[in-house]
Parts: structure tokens; sequence; C-alpha cells
């Protein structure tokens, strides 16, 4: 046992007064405290003391003053009584009230301002003794103050520094007062009766053997209950209690997700399935959407071929557009599916998001999970009657609808074009096609050509010029035939 002094406390030069008595054993039997006579007054050795307050170690002799449930006070002509188990006596039999007793200073008690002694003879125990740095112990937050809070451990109280109280920030360390806590204890001075803990480290060691165990029993498939932490571009992450893994964006729903705060808030609690493990790398891959039925196991049935339906367009690209056909199953109306007869840039020339439109389905891939949808099979092909209406050789009456640098478009029916080349445009040079055509003029054209598959149809302004060149009155004047070949050597039948 060190004879070191113990600290003074903060009454320490109050002038002396009637020693100091626990209130809940103010009334204590069987007697109260007896009138005491220069004659009765106990004895003392000479204490060796520090600010009034015998250090650990000191004997001292004392009267019994009152007895209390498992405690005997005494009165050691100080201004503070002393208190010793009655477990010190041989047999439990106690002294009577006035009897003296010889004692030894064990440790003075901060917080009651109490002397804690031993009989005299027997060994000197501390309320430290024992305790090292690193051990756990368990005790209840009793108080709190600037710096933390107060934890009681029996007949000896800790201070926890608000940084030691928990492994996150608290906002408020008030919440815990009255509550159990195992604590690891950071430092001892039982030199000025100090001790020091930590919630903390207990809690990051009970997280860190939770991950272990956790770890060493995750399998593929199995079901855990965890709570969204943080988010990334490319999914959420959980903590499964001590262990965190990821559910990526495209395991959140069984529709597309833009970001994963469209689905998950943090803090949110939430219950996924665990689908890879890499125990070495300390990765775990989770799913949410596996928490329902696959929509795409009995797609073919619910959708077949042909099938009609309204659906709502969730999103445009420039290659089509997205529409969801039910909840978690999206279909693609491809650009080349959106019309017969207009030619578009994207599919945001046609739709708005949201816009309700009519498709019927043309196509159903459960294994790449595809589902093809089309808008213009839902009326006849104009195409089709196409090479019967416009038959080559046939003269026509269409509308200039497009001027471009190598020829003209002509509409010839609602959906229906036609294309003049430059070349077919007049009888004489062109050129440009600004020199001859203006949108909305009306023209004759003569059919040239008709291609099916292509979709296209040639025609000319030129060949209605030479028919009708062709079809010229008798009584023109007939030119006179030449009799010498033209000079060059060129012959009037050259083939241009």
């Amino acid at each position: 046992m060190s004879d070191s002094p113990l600290p003074s406390p903060s009454s320490s030069n109050v002038p002396p007064s009637d020693p100091v008595m626990p209130a809940d054993i103010k009334d204590a039997q069987p007697c109260d405290v007896p009138e005491r006579t220069p004659e009765a007054a106990p004895v003392s050795t000479p204490a060796r003391t520090r600010g009034g307050i015998p250090t650990a170690g000191t004997e001292l002799r004392g009267s019994v003053a009152v007895i209390a449930g498992d405690q005997v006070f005494l009165d050691v002509g100080l201004r503070r009584q002393a208190v010793i188990a009655r477990t010190q006596f041989d047999n439990g039999t106690l002294p009577a009230v006035g009897a003296e007793v010889e004692v030894v200073v064990v440790e003075f008690d901060v917080r009651t301002e109490l002397l804690h002694v031993s009989r005299k003879g027997t060994p000197v125990i501390s309320a430290f003794t024992g305790m090292t740095v690193g051990a756990i112990l368990e005790g209840k937050i009793s108080g709190m103050n600037k710096g933390g809070l107060e934890v009681q451990f029996g007949t000896v109280r800790g201070f926890m520094p608000s940084s030691q109280v928990d492994t996150r920030a608290l906002k408020d360390i008030s919440v815990l007062l009255g509550q159990d806590a195992r604590c690891e204890i950071v430092e001892i001075d039982e030199k000025n009766q100090k001790l020091i803990v930590s919630r903390r480290a207990v809690l990051k060691k009970e997280a860190a053997e939770s991950r272990v165990n956790l770890l060493q029993n995750l399998e593929v498939g199995q079901v855990l209950k965890g709570v969204v932490t943080n988010f990334a571009e490319f999914g959420a992450f959980i903590d499964l209690g001590g262990v965190h893994g990821l559910v990526h964006i495209s395991d959140m729903k069984w529709t597309p997700v833009e970001k994963p705060s469209d689905v998950v808030k943090i803090g949110d609690n939430v219950e996924v399935k665990v689908l890879k493990v890499n125990k070495d790398r300390k990765r775990i891959s989770l799913g949410m959407k596996q928490m329902t039925p696959d929509p795409w196991s009995d797609l073919g049935d619910r959708f077949a071929v042909g099938t009609k339906l309204q659906v709502p367009v969730v999103k445009l690209a420039d290659f089509g557009a997205f529409a969801e056909v039910a909840d978690g199953i999206v279909g693609l109306i491809p650009l080349s599916e959106l019309s017969w007869t207009h030619r578009l840039g994207g599919a945001g020339e046609m739709f708005t998001v949201g816009q309700v439109v009519d498709v019927v389905v043309i196509g159903v891939d459960t294994k790449r999970r595809r589902i093809s949808l089309s808008i213009k099979q839902l009326t006849e092909d104009p195409w089709a009657t196409v090479p019967e209406t416009f038959a080559p050789d046939s003269i026509v009456t269409g509308k200039v609808s497009k001027l471009l640098d190598f020829g003209v478009l002509v509409e010839l029916a609602p959906g229906i074009e036609g294309m003049i080349h430059i070349s077919e445009l007049s009888d004489r040079r062109v050129n440009s096609t600004q020199e001859v055509a203006t949108v909305g003029d009306e023209v004759k054209v003569k059919v040239l050509g008709v291609d099916g598959k292509k979709r296209r149809i040639s025609l000319s302004i030129r060949a209605t010029l030479e028919s009708a060149e062709a079809v010229a009155p008798t009584e023109a004047p007939v030119k006179r035939k030449r009799t010498k070949p033209l000079r060059g050597g060129l012959a009037s039948h050259f083939d241009w």
C-alpha cells in the first residue's frame, strides 16, 4: 500500500464542524450518536495528513457512532467520519455504540467525504487493488460535467472524457445518464484517487469482434438487416453491424435507377440479400431488388408478341424511348419503330417523359431482359401499296416539301415522299435547286423507279418535259439532214 498523500477536498478550508453523515443513515438505528464528554473522546495515534485528511496507512482510534446495514461509522476525532465494513469484525459480532476500535486508513472518498478504514491487523486493501490499465469494468454512469461523464464502479468513481464516450460524436451525452456501461481503464492514479475510463474503446473492440464473427459466418443467400450509411455514384453502403456492404445501383430495383438517393436515404433501415462475399478483401455485395420476385420470370406469358399496351414514357434517348411496361419492367421503342414515314433525330422530337403512348409488343427476350415495343406497327404500312399506286413511268403530281443540295423532296401522298435529283429538275443545267424550285410548289413528275425495301421513289421533271416534246405538233419545221460529217469526227448518234 502506498503512503502517498490523498488530495484535499474542496471543503478543506472550511472551519471544523460536526462529522459529515450521509442522509440515508441519519435516522439509522439502534441509537443516535451519544453525547461526548472529554473523557470519552477518541484517541488517535499521530496521523500523517494532507490538508487535514489522513493518508492511506495512517493508524487511527475511533468510537462507534452509528451502525447502519453492512457498515459501521466511526468518530475518529476529525472533521470527517470513517466507515468500516461489518465483515471486519469476527463472526459478525458488532461492537456497541461508543466502543473504541483501532483502524487503519485505506482511502478517502472525495464524493462522500468519508474515510474508508480497515481493522488494525487486517490486510489493508485499496479499492484500486487489482485494477490494471486495459481492464474492463462494469459500472453505472452517475453524473456529468463539462469535460465528460462520471461513472461509478462500486466505491470507486471514474471519469470518462467526452471524446471517449462513443465511437461517433454524440450531440448530447446526457442521454447516457443512469445507463450501465462497460468501460476500459485508460489511466490509474491511485495517489490522487483518479480513474480515467473509456467506453469508446470497449465499443470499438466489440465492433471488431462483431466484424470478425459476421465475416466468418456470412454466406451467399443470407438475408440481413442494415442501415444506409453513405452513398457513391455506383451504389449505397449498408452497415450490417460493424461490417459494411455495398448495394450496387443495378441491384436496388428491377427498373433502371438514376442515382441511389432516389431509392433510399441516409439512416434508412433496409433488408438485403448477400450476393457475393470476399472475406480476404472484406468486400460484401448486397442486393435489395432480390428481396422481391423477379418480374421477368413470367414476362413471356404476360406480354406475348402482339400484345397492345398503354405505357408511360420514362426516358428519352437518341436511339429511342424507354417505356414502363409494368412495375420493374421497362421496354424500348427503337427510333425506327416510332414512325413509318418520318425520319427522326431522336425520340425527344416526338415524345416527352411521362407521356402515355399506345404500343404493341414486337419482341421479348427474358434471358437478356429485353422487351421491344413499336408504335408504327399499330397502323398499316403506307408503303405496302406504293409500288402499285406509283408505278414506274407514271405521271403524278406532288408538292415540294424540302430542298436539298443534291435534289428536291416531293410529297406524293401523306407520309410518302419521292426525290428529284438535281440533274432531273430541268432540261437545262441547274447549279442550285433554289433556281427552279420552292417549298410548297406543286410539280408534275414522272416516276422513274420504286424501291419498296429501301422506301425510295425516284422522280423526274425533265422526263415530263421530254415527253411533252415528243408529242409536239407535226407541222413544226423539219431540220434538213446533214450530208457532211460533224467536225472533229463526232457522229450525230453519239451516246451521251
